[in-house]
């Protein structure tokens, strides 16, 4: 009886450990659309990019824009990028964006960093 209590508590510790772990949302631009200039703005502002770093991550399409920790913020984002006409994806594993951005051989800092 002892040894079932314990394996028992085990599982709930781990269950436990895995609820807390945080949890990463990969916002992607898959293709940019018609509205360039709208796009960089937007990227401009939800990543704090300049003007250079946002214009070549929306021209090398498709690529990472921001880990987010929160599923909400990055849907926000993802609808900011939508509204000005780009086609964007919320991902939620590395193994995704891996797929997305392909076998890039140019790629940003934050994507080299999350598909680590």
């Amino acid at each position: 009886m002892e040894r079932l209590e314990e394996t028992i508590g085990i599982i709930a510790r781990e269950r436990e450990n895995k609820a807390k772990e945080k949890k990463l949302y990969y916002l992607a631009i898959q293709r940019t659309g018609e509205k360039k200039i709208e796009v960089i703005k937007e990227v401009r502002a939800i990543t704090r990019f300049g003007l250079k770093e946002a214009k070549d991550l929306v021209e090398a399409d498709p690529q990472l824009v921001k880990v987010f920790d929160d599923l909400n913020s990055a849907n926000q984002a993802a609808e900011a990028l939508r509204r000005v006409g780009a086609i964007v994806k919320v991902l939620r594993s590395k193994s995704g964006v891996r797929k997305l951005v392909g076998n890039r051989k140019q790629v940003t800092p934050e994507l080299e960093q999350a598909i680590r």
